[in-house]
């Protein structure tokens, strides 16, 4: 979403764009950039299990994200914001803000922008706990702050009522999302995959991709400065399921193996949100791994790192990490599901492997410092062929032209 804000701000203007947010932290403008903002305060935790209870397991109305954050008075509020601000142009941000729908009598457009389908997202989580390829998904992810504390312990450790409850979020949100897109004139997923999907569930809606924009494009004045270390990183979010398994998954079965091989290998693991079991198989190669947590500036491990290890096993929507990856000629070395949506070659422009055994010897590649330095030349003119905020900018234009023809 800070992509089409920026959009946004080069097109119309600062002052002409606002930004209501929903939210239990009372968050300061500064902390916005400049977006007029007005923030409405989510239900209290009682109020939102009553409208789970109610919406999604007595009404089958709404998905369990949805009915959280939903209650009529709230909608009122929202609609009351929008009146307020009279805007010619609305973007909701996902189903989630979609539900509160429009105020009587708007006459403006309203889009929605869908991100990824989440339901693709649960039913995927779905079969990793089906297989049992999982022993301790988060299932909550970042969403656990919006989860009432009473029940998040049953939510992350059973998983028979993980598994139940991921079945009926996947339905409900696969009917939402079919029902909520069909009120929109315009519908933007990141996936092109997740496009054509769409439009077979339903035929009649308007349904197209857009290339994100990434929220701190890599300045211009940014050199690789790789001196020869054999110092790979990873870089997400922790608690986030698919981050998670797929480090886990990597220290256990393709660590100890690269360590024998080449004992001068080291992975810097950056992100917040490290479960206990992360940090304990952690401690396992203290010489080799470390868990650096959240770093606010990652120009120094972006300039000096060998690459990028992406190997996600599922998933869903477009890696950012991927994009940002290239954007700074990071050379990648990634799963499929890594570079999902990206039209990227392997072996020119980065190197995609589902097979974990094949990792070794593309980390050795990359080591070489003449290798290293093609595939970081190759990786940032791809980002800029593909994803520059110029190109990117050109075809949000083509999206919104009525709107820019109207000054």
């Amino acid at each position: 979403m800070n992509g089409f804000l920026d959009y946004f701000h080069s097109r119309f203007g600062e002052n002409s764009v606002e930004w209501i947010i929903i939210s239990n932290k009372n968050i300061e403008e500064k902390n916005i950039s400049s977006v007029g903002f007005h923030n409405v305060d989510v239900p209290s935790s009682m109020r939102r299990l009553l409208s789970v209870f109610f919406y999604s397991f007595i009404l089958r109305r709404k998905s369990i994200q949805e009915s959280i954050l939903y209650t009529p008075a709230l909608g009122e509020m929202v609609c009351n914001e929008i009146k307020k601000s009279k805007p010619d142009l609305i973007m909701f941000d996902t189903i989630r803000a979609a539900q509160y729908g429009l105020p009587v009598g708007y006459k403006g457009d309203a889009f929605l922008y869908m991100d990824d389908l989440f339901s693709v997202r649960y039913e995927k989580m779905l079969n990793v706990l089906r297989n049992g390829d999982a022993e301790n998904m988060n299932v909550l992810g970042n969403f656990s702050n919006f989860i009432p504390r009473i029940i998040r312990p049953a939510v992350q450790k059973l998983k028979f009522f993980q598994k139940y409850l991921l079945g009926l979020e996947k339905k409900l949100t696969e009917k939402s999302e079919i029902q909520t897109s069909e009120n929109f004139p315009l519908n933007i997923l990141l996936n092109a995959e997740e496009v054509a999907l769409m439009k077979a569930r339903s035929p009649g809606t308007h349904v197209v991709r857009a290339k994100p924009i990434l929220p701190k494009p890599a300045s211009n004045s940014f050199l690789r400065k790789y001196d020869g270390a054999f110092t790979f990183i990873f870089i997400g979010v922790l608690n986030y399921a698919p981050n998670e398994l797929a480090i886990l998954k990597f220290l256990k079965e393709v660590v100890p193996n690269v360590i024998e091989k080449c004992p001068e290998f080291r992975l810097r693991i950056i992100g917040k949100h490290a479960s206990d079991e992360l940090k304990d198989v952690v401690s396992c190669f203290s010489e080799n791994v470390v868990l650096e947590g959240f770093v606010p500036d990652l120009s120094d491990a972006l300039a000096t790192c060998c690459g990028m290890l992406i190997p996600l096993t599922f998933g869903t929507g477009i890696k950012l990490k991927t994009l940002e990856a290239l954007s700074y000629g990071v050379p990648v070395i990634s799963t499929s599901v890594g570079t999902e949506g990206i039209p990227l070659q392997s072996g020119k422009d980065c190197f995609i492997n589902d097979n974990f055994d094949d990792f070794l010897g593309l980390m050795v590649f990359l080591k070489d410092r003449k290798n290293n330095e093609m595939m970081s030349e190759n990786a940032k003119k791809f980002f800029e062929e593909n994803y520059s905020k110029e190109v990117i900018f050109s075809e949000y234009d083509q999206m919104f032209k009525k709107y820019l023809l109207q000054d």
